[in-house]
């Protein structure tokens, strides 16, 4: 018979962890996580975090998801019930180097800006706000803070960067659920259709201040570096990104996850190796600013230096 439409089996999908989110919140068994605040959190992540070597972090790889939570690497006597959380190899590296634009200002005439602006937002549905901001929003940060300072030190000779206090400059909207002290849930995300609105409502505010800067300057907003008309990049790892994902200009889908490719492929929805794009794939979201939205493609990719190639990719056609 007929299929149903995939948002509809998507939306059944979240309804039984929708139930068990409101059992667990009744019963408040979740009493007083809410109190802790993303600094406590990254101090206990950094007491009983490990510090990985190169060589666990490429054999721990395909185990964690986009943002990279997994179980230490190597299991000993000392660590074997410790849970880390770890960001996936590069995607600090490559989320910094996106949120440095202020990297720009006093380069040499001829030399290529790093990045254009790009902005960032994490949105989730299993992890709240003060996890979030210790495991990921941080660590990018101090990144940024660093590849900055390291810019600006080679072209002023300022002091070394370690001497320097840290200074959280730029902001990153985290949009998740929430537990509060006295563990009741809060499900501002409460599936994955809530996380397709969620880009769909950022694509109409990105859409009403471009039409409002286009009409400021009277002028073709494409033509100009000032008016160039954004474009929504989603990474995703799960059947939960999958409304997401689709409805993102560029959806990226972050490892295999057999339940996503299994409900994409049953409603003909093509997964294609970002690493095999040519030009023509990009060719709507390069030109017009905005992917076809007949097109029903998600690009996947094992690491983070595939999207930073990307990224790069259309920064060197933006410039």
């Amino acid at each position: 018979g007929q299929l149903p439409p995939i948002h509809d089996v998507l939306h059944a999908l979240d309804e039984p962890s929708n139930v068990v989110t409101e059992m667990v919140s009744e019963s408040r068994v979740l009493h007083g996580l809410g109190h802790a605040d993303s600094s406590e959190l990254e101090e206990m992540l950094h007491l009983h975090g490990i510090a990985p070597s190169e060589a666990e972090l490429e054999r721990v790889m395909g185990g964690v998801n986009s943002f990279g939570e997994h179980k230490s690497g190597e299991v000993t006597s000392e660590n074997v019930d410790k849970v880390v959380v770890r960001l996936r190899h590069g995607c600090e590296g490559t989320l910094a180097r996106l949120l440095a634009e202020n990297m720009n200002d006093g380069l040499n005439e001829g030399e290529a800006p790093s990045c254009l602006g790009w902005s960032l937002a994490v949105l989730s549905i299993n992890w709240c706000p003060a996890l979030i901001d210790a495991s990921l929003v941080k660590p990018v940060l101090r990144k940024r803070q660093h590849l900055l300072r390291t810019e600006k030190r080679r072209n002023e000779a300022i002091p070394p960067v370690e001497n320097l206090q840290l200074e959280y400059d730029a902001e990153i909207p985290i949009w998740s659920n929430h537990v509060d002290g006295d563990g009741v849930v809060t499900l501002h995300v409460p599936g994955s259709l809530a996380k397709r609105d969620r880009i769909a409502e950022l694509r109409r505010r990105l859409h009403e201040e471009f039409e409002s800067e286009a009409e400021t300057n009277s002028q073709c907003a494409l033509a100009t570096s000032s008016g160039r008309r954004s474009i929504i990049v989603y990474v995703g790892d799960s059947s939960t990104d999958l409304a997401a994902l689709l409805e993102a200009d560029i959806g990226i889908i972050m490892g295999k996850s057999s339940s996503t490719v299994l409900i994409a492929e049953r409603w003909g929805i093509q997964i294609s190796p970002l690493q095999k794009r040519d030009r023509s794939k990009f060719r709507d979201v390069i030109v017009c600013g905005e992917k076809n939205r007949d097109q029903k493609i998600i690009w996947q990719v094992e690491s983070w230096q595939e999207i930073d190639e990307m990224i790069r990719e259309l920064d060197d056609y933006w410039e």
